[in-house]
Parts: C-alpha cells; sequence; structure tokens
C-alpha cells in the first residue's frame, strides 16, 4: 500500500504544518525547519519568512507525494517532511 498525503494544514498557533496520510500516521513539521529557497537565476538564496496567511494557503501536491505553497512559490516532497525526523532518537525499552 503506497503511503501518501491526504490532508495538510498549517497550524498558526504553533507555526507548524500537520501532515496525514493515508496509513493514518501524522506528522508535525515545523515551518521553520524548512529549507525555504528561490532560484534567482544564478543561486539560491533564502526566502523571507513568510507570514501566517501566506502559509494558510497550503495544499496536497504532486498526486499526494508532496505539498505546496503557492503563494511562496515553495513545494515539499514527503522525504524532504520526513527528513525533518529526529534521526538520533532511541526506543523506549519495554520492562521484561
Amino acid at each position: 500500500m503506497e503511503n501518501k498525503i491526504v490532508a495538510v494544514e498549517y497550524l498558526p498557533a504553533l507555526r507548524e504544518l500537520e501532515v496525514k496520510f493515508s496509513s493514518g500516521a501524522r506528522l508535525g513539521c515545523p515551518i521553520d525547519a524548512l529549507n525555504m529557497l528561490k532560484w534567482t537565476g544564478s543561486e539560491f538564496s533564502q526566502v523571507p519568512q513568510p507570514t501566517d496567511q501566506q502559509l494558510s494557503n497550503v495544499r496536497i501536491w504532486a498526486g499526494g507525494y508532496a505539498i505546496d505553497f503557492p503563494d511562496i512559490e515553495q513545494n515539499f516532497d514527503v522525504d524532504e517532511l520526513l527528513a525533518l525526523l529526529p534521526i538520533n532518537y532511541q526506543l523506549a525499552e519495554v520492562p521484561s
């Protein structure tokens, strides 16, 4: 079964995206952790910090494999969103 994005919402009070997947999983993505860049014609430069209004206009893109912010011309695929998860965490030990 493919795991696609089925819903996305910007939560301004937390400055996070809530991304829901077809598997039932949810991911909270801190907006400020996303690398927002714009091509200037010769190099990439950082996009100015977007407003809550700009971030609220977010949609599912690429058939459920990405999200798109049309107001600021930014999109992020599932792999980019999942890369925000910490990689150095330990699972809790189950008592025997």
